[in-house]
């Protein structure tokens, strides 16, 4: 088709394994199910000889874990749109009955045209879809924060509860408190110090991190972050549409990059 794309293969170490074969197969379906502007295309996938592949949307810019490094802190606009958009991404995967399952800086693809993309729905759990009903035992078995991320566990994770839209947003909430106060919701010396802490403490609110995040904001995070599932946002969509009523621009952030 003449067009740059970026290629995603599975490791030398896991192609003869069936599990990491059906993941890598399911996330290749899982991508191409969901069509969205705010989430990284599968052009196509699949096998030559003993090598899987996806062909994916090149997306010419950096990450957000990188672009945190640089810049620490985000503005306050600018952390509101990148969240904004990743939350219309994440509802789109919802209302299709997937969830992403381990949302963190390294998903979620900043380009040069002020794209904001989401990607990486390897270890993605599906539910309400009966095409992919035989993979459910095993995805079940394998969640949580073992193949999370260790720095953006979620509670439901860390207590190996099923995934749900929820769990997302709690992932997404974290993000976002990362973005406005330059650190994370929560740290500590090994994986299991900072799951507890997920778990158990109470999150210091992010306006006495940053004075510059208004109340209205600093509620919706903090609606993020509740230990329970149920008293967050629902989904994706629900997050996106709060966040749009505390947004004081439009919801574009065009050229965001100049790398």
């Amino acid at each position: 088709m003449n067009r740059t794309v970026a290629i995603k293969v599975l490791r030398d170490a896991y192609r003869t394994d069936p599990k990491f074969v059906r993941r890598f197969v399911l996330e290749a379906r899982t991508i191409s199910s969901l069509q969205h502007p705010n989430i990284v295309q599968v052009y196509d996938f699949g096998q030559t000889q003993d090598n899987y592949y996806i062909v994916l949307e090149f997306v010419e810019g950096t990450d957000l874990c990188r672009y945190l490094c640089s810049r620490r802190v985000l503005d306050v606009n600018q952390a509101v749109i990148i969240a904004h958009d990743v939350a219309v991404a994440l509802g789109t995967a919802h209302r299709r009955g997937i969830v992403h399952n381990a949302v963190k800086p390294q998903d979620i693809l900043l380009g040069r045209d002020g794209s904001i993309k989401l990607t990486d729905f390897g270890i993605a759990m599906v539910f309400n879809d009966t095409n992919f009903k035989d993979l459910e035992p095993e995805w079940r078995s394998t969640t949580g924060i073992t193949l999370g991320s260790i720095q953006y566990p979620v509670p439901e994770q860390a207590l190996g509860e099923i995934a749900t839209p929820a769990t997302d947003v709690y992932a997404l909430g974290n993000i976002i408190y990362e973005m406005l106060t330059g650190r994370p919701l929560f740290d500590g010396d090994s994986p299991i110090e900072i799951a507890l802490k997920h778990i158990h403490e109470t999150p210091i609110p992010p306006s006495q991190l940053n004075p510059n995040i208004p109340p209205a904001l600093e509620e919706v995070i903090l609606r993020c972050l509740e230990k329970v599932p149920e008293r967050r946002f629902r989904d994706g969509s629900s997050l996106a549409r709060a966040l749009e009523t505390v947004s004081y621009t439009h919801l574009t952030l065009p050229t965001i990059l100049r790398v």
